[in-house]
């Protein structure tokens, strides 16, 4: 009977699984005796998350997570079923992130995934699993929040995941494909060719540990002839880049798992082309994979905000596109789910677009940016190095609000500019008398929370 409740359940539409969420909220429902009470709270969280891959409907990841809180508030299930529900709670948190942005949710979701890997219940492809979720988490926040650390806490768990007893082929080709994203993720922050180099080994794992002709070993694929990418363009390899063009034309005449992956490398490796070879036909061909890509994307996810700036910035380079420029260039400086650098690349390059005095509200949202690029949970030299990298913008913003008559304006960005480290000392040490008097709990985790804060300022 379970193993036939729980195929029903996976093979549910989005009305019929609406509508056992809502008997589910019934308690005096007779059809939920506890058998197929436990079967539900094992399959709804993997039919909702099927679903919600088909049709794109946020609805279905509210609505399983606050499933999954019900489950795990009421109990009563076996320890192995609590721990499957708190890594699908961690899941819908960080596909929740990944629309919106908020903070608050990838933290919770990488505390989750940390307590599931934890606990133990879990071997093999279900272990590594967690180790790979957990790893890509940290890799979410190191690129959403700058902060760098995070990229070796995911290097340490995906290499914890690939190393895994008993890892299946398959489970090992998606975790040696992220440990290659967290490597060259490391490459993007330090330019040391050894990460890059370490992206290129894991990736190469990556494709020979996949079944062929599978979509993960075409995706690793892509993801292979991408890094190639980079590798080519850092020493100005001009075969190599050839060989990873020609790869990712291959894998275009055939059936492609990810459209907008595949036409946003291939735009990539053109536009590098055009860097080392200066050819028009080249730049074309990337503005039109660009194009390709940023069509068959999530308008809602992360990445679309990242292509449509790289877009702008080819539409640029070929000298008769500003007007879309820019207009490529707002949409991923106001879209709500893309990283904070994404959005501070793409206010600083509109201001630069346009003319005072529309110009200085571009300036004012990048400056704005500037404490939330210096992170407060990364290290105090991290934040240092951002605010060093960025620091330019604040000046070029006091300039331009001086240059219209706006000196008060141009002072104040000037200021949030100089003062991001001494504030958050500041909003560290604010005094806690009267939190203590109403709340004494709240006092007492401020002041942990104050106690860790100061670590990063040390570490």
């Amino acid at each position: 009977m379970g193993s036939d409740l729980a195929e029903l359940v996976l093979a549910a539409s989005e009305t019929q699984l609406m509508r056992l969420l809502d008997s589910w909220a019934n308690p005096t429902d007779p059809r939920l005796t506890s058998e197929p009470r436990e079967v539900m709270a094992a399959a709804l969280p993997s039919a909702l998350l099927l679903r919600y891959q088909e049709s794109g409907n946020a609805t279905l990841l509210d609505r399983a997570i606050t499933f999954i809180r019900g489950c795990l508030h009421d109990g009563g299930f076996a320890a192995d079923l609590q721990s499957s529900l708190r890594s699908n709670l961690a899941t819908f948190l960080l596909l929740v992130y990944e629309r919106t942005g908020a903070a608050a949710l990838l933290q919770d979701a990488i505390a989750t995934f940390q307590a599931v890997v934890d606990d133990g219940t879990a071997r093999g492809d279900e272990l590594a699993g967690r180790l790979a979720a957990l790893g890509h988490s940290y890799a979410l926040r190191a690129d959403g929040f700058n902060s760098p650390d995070d990229l070796d806490r995911a290097i340490t768990s995906l290499h914890a995941a690939v190393t895994v007893p008993g890892l299946s082929a398959d489970k090992a080709a998606e975790c040696w494909s992220d440990l290659a994203g967290a490597w060259r993720d490391k490459y993007a922050r330090s330019k040391d060719p050894a990460a890059l180099a370490n992206a290129v080994n894991a990736l190469r794992q990556a494709v020979r540990s996949a079944t062929p002709g599978t979509r993960p070993e075409l995706v690793n694929r892509i993801n292979l002839a991408g890094t190639m990418r980079i590798h080519a363009g850092l020493i100005g390899d001009l075969a190599e880049l050839d060989e990873s063009i020609r790869e990712l034309l291959e894998i275009a005449a055939g059936p492609t798992p990810d459209g907008h992956h595949l036409q946003y490398n291939l735009g990539r490796a053109y536009l590098e082309r055009h860097k080392l070879t200066g050819a028009d036909d080249d730049l074309t061909e990337a503005i039109s994979a660009l194009q390709g890509a940023l069509v068959a994307a999530d308008a809602d996810g992360q990445r679309y905000a990242r292509i449509a700036l790289d877009l702008a910035g080819a539409l640029i380079r070929a000298g008769n596109g500003s007007g879309a420029a820019l207009r490529l260039i707002t949409i991923a400086a106001r879209h709500p789910s893309a990283t904070v650098m994404t959005r501070f690349e793409a206010a600083t390059a509109a201001a630069q677009m346009e003319a005072a005095p529309a110009s200085l509200a571009w300036w004012r949202a990048a400056v704005d940016l500037l404490p939330v690029l210096a992170w407060r949970g990364s290290r105090h030299r991290d934040r240092q190095m951002a605010i060093k990298r960025s620091a330019g913008a604040a000046r070029t913003a006091a300039a331009c609000a001086s240059a219209i008559g706006e000196p008060a304006e141009a002072v104040s960005m000037l200021e949030t500019g100089r003062t991001i480290l001494w504030n958050q000392l500041l909003e560290a040490r604010a005094g806690l008398d009267e939190l203590a008097a109403a709340r004494p709990d709240l006092a007492e985790r401020m002041i942990v929370i104050r106690r860790d804060l100061d670590r990063t300022h040390h570490g």
